[in-house]
C-alpha cells in the first residue's frame, strides 16, 4: 500500500535560472526561499505564511474552545450519585455489632458492595467467616460522580446535587434531579424528608429546592422585575402519571407537541 503525503499546505515557486525554468514546491513554511524569487513572489509567499500563522492561532483557539467546552459539559451535564441508607432499627441485630456490606473511600467516589459466597443463612455464622475467612467473600467495586455514606446530612445532600441545579435554572437552564432507587431505599426521605416545617433540619431536596427559588426572588424585592412560579407535583406509579395536588387519582397522558414538546397533558376539572 502506497504511503500518502500528509495533507500539508504546499506552495509552487517558479525560478528562472540560465533561461531554464525549475518548479519547486515547498511543504509548510519550514524551507528557505530561493535567492532567485523575485520581490514579488516573496510578497506572495510572506502573505501565504502569514496566512498559515493565522489558520494556525486560529485553530488552536478553537481547540481550546472545544476543550474548554468539553470540560464545561463533563461538570454541568450529567451526574450520577449514590447514597447509601443506614440501617433501620428492626435491621439491625440485638445481640450482633452491625456490619455494612456497602463501604465507601474517603475521596467518595466509589463504592463498594461484599457478596457473602457461604451457604450459611444464620447472621452470626457470616460475621464469624467475615472475621476468620476472606475467601469467603467477594468484593465488587462502582465508580460515581460522589457517594455518600450513611452519615451523610440532608443539607449536605442539597448542596451537592440539587443546589447547583437550581443555581443553573435560575439562570435560564433547564435541570432536572430525580431519585431513582428500588422501594425502601429512602427516596422518599432525601426528596421530601419527614415534614415540611422550614426550620426541619430533615426536610429534603423539594422543600429546600423551594426556598432557594424564592430566596433568590426575594433579593430582587427592592426592583421591578417580576417572576411568575409555576409549580406541579406529579407521580409516575406502576406507568401511571397521576396529580398529587388533587385528591382523586386520574391516570394523566403524556403527549407531544411541536410547539411544548413531550409535556404531561394537564386535567381541565
Amino acid at each position: 500500500m502506497s504511503k500518502k503525503r500528509s495533507q500539508t499546505p504546499t506552495t509552487t515557486i517558479l525560478t528562472k535560472t540560465n533561461n531554464n525554468v525549475t518548479k519547486e514546491k515547498f511543504y509548510g513554511n519550514t524551507k528557505p526561499l530561493s535567492n532567485n524569487i523575485s520581490n514579488q513572489n516573496n510578497k506572495n509567499i510572506q502573505n501565504h505564511q502569514n496566512n498559515e500563522i493565522i489558520q494556525h492561532n486560529l485553530n488552536k483557539n478553537y481547540e481550546n474552545k472545544q476543550n474548554n467546552e468539553t470540560k464545561q459539559d463533563r461538570d454541568d451535564n450529567l451526574h450520577v450519585l449514590i447514597r447509601v441508607r443506614p440501617p433501620l432499627s428492626r435491621e439491625i441485630p440485638k445481640d450482633l455489632p452491625f456490619r455494612s456490606i456497602v463501604l465507601t473511600n474517603n475521596s467518595f467516589n466509589n463504592c463498594s458492595l461484599v457478596e457473602y459466597l457461604g451457604s450459611s443463612n444464620s447472621e452470626k455464622e457470616r460475621q464469624k467467616e467475615w472475621l476468620e475467612s476472606s475467601t469467603m467473600f467477594q468484593i465488587h467495586r462502582f465508580s460515581f460522580d460522589y457517594v455518600f455514606d450513611m452519615d451523610v446530612t440532608q443539607i449536605e445532600v442539597f448542596n451537592k446535587t440539587a443546589k447547583p441545579a437550581v443555581s443553573s435554572i435560575l439562570e435560564g437552564y433547564n435541570s432536572t434531579v430525580f431519585a431513582y432507587g428500588q422501594t425502601g431505599t429512602g427516596k422518599t426521605f432525601t426528596m421530601e424528608g419527614f415534614t415540611y416545617d422550614s426550620n426541619d433540619e430533615l426536610r429534603g431536596i423539594i422543600p429546600r429546592c423551594v426556598e432557594q427559588i424564592f430566596e433568590y426572588i426575594e433579593s430582587f424585592s427592592q426592583s421591578d422585575t417580576k417572576f411568575m412560579v409555576r409549580a406541579s407535583y406529579l407521580q409516575i406509579y406502576n406507568e401511571s402519571v397521576s396529580d398529587l395536588l388533587k385528591t382523586e387519582r386520574v391516570n394523566l397522558q403524556i403527549r407531544e407537541d411541536k410547539k411544548k414538546g413531550v409535556h404531561v397533558e394537564v386535567s381541565k376539572n
